[in-house]
């Protein structure tokens, strides 16, 4: 006997599905298995159906009539919100990947590199060769300063004459920081001296393109 498929309840007709591969029932599903994926359009629409279709049922089954309309219009609105959910969450996720994260790294300035970096210099090399060349490394052992003799004015001044008329200036290296080449002809030595520098007591007091000025003890000749 054949019952008829409009009085079959959703388990029956399910149970119908799998007891008979070849009707008209099992030809959709196995073309719906085929051609749409887990979520797909054509699933979730079969999901939706079949909801709607078991609590039509259960509500028929526990109050009599239903109506349904309103059950159309409480499972549409339920597909919305559902659907609105997942596409705000969706959109979220997007806008959340997109948005990659700005590392910044903090650069030091250009005076506090440049006082760095001057600090961590060592001293130029004309200063280690100006040691050298004032230095008498033949002597060993410090110098022992000579002591001081009274002396008359007059004597005094001559001494002092004395002491700066030795030298005679070879020539001046003209620079930001230029160099006096002063010679001692009875030392038989060139002495390569700055602005402030001494050789034997006599310094250097200013250093100009066409003269030096020496100072001993208060007393200034220049050499040219």
């Amino acid at each position: 006997m054949v019952q008829d498929s409009s009085n079959l309840t959703p388990e029956k007709q399910l149970l119908k599905l799998i007891e008979e591969p070849h009707s008209r029932f099992s030809k959709n599903a196995v073309m719906r298995g085929r051609g749409a994926t887990l979520f797909s359009i054509g699933a979730l629409r079969g999901r939706f159906n079949f909801l709607k279709d078991t609590l039509a049922s259960f509500l028929r089954s526990w109050s009599g009539p239903v109506d349904t309309k309103k059950i159309n219009a409480i499972l549409t609105f339920i597909s919305i919100v559902v659907g609105a959910y997942f596409i705000g969450t969706s959109v979220f996720l997007a806008l959340k990947l997109s948005v990659l994260p700005v590392f910044s790294f903090k650069q030091e300035s250009s005076s506090k590199l440049g006082a760095l970096k001057q600090a961590s210099q060592l001293k130029a090399l004309t200063f280690y060769m100006e040691k050298v060349r004032t230095r008498d490394i033949f002597k060993l052992g410090k110098q022992k300063p000579a002591q001081a003799v009274p002396q008359q004015p007059g004597q005094e001044t001559a001494k002092q004459a004395e002491a700066m008329s030795k030298y005679k200036l070879v020539g001046i290296s003209w620079s930001d920081n230029p160099d006096a080449m002063i010679e001692d002809p009875a030392a038989n030595k060139t002495y390569f001296l700055k602005r402030g520098q001494s050789l034997d007591g006599v310094k250097v007091q200013a250093i100009f393109k066409d003269k030096v000025v020496l100072s001993y003890q208060g007393l200034e000749v220049e050499l040219r």
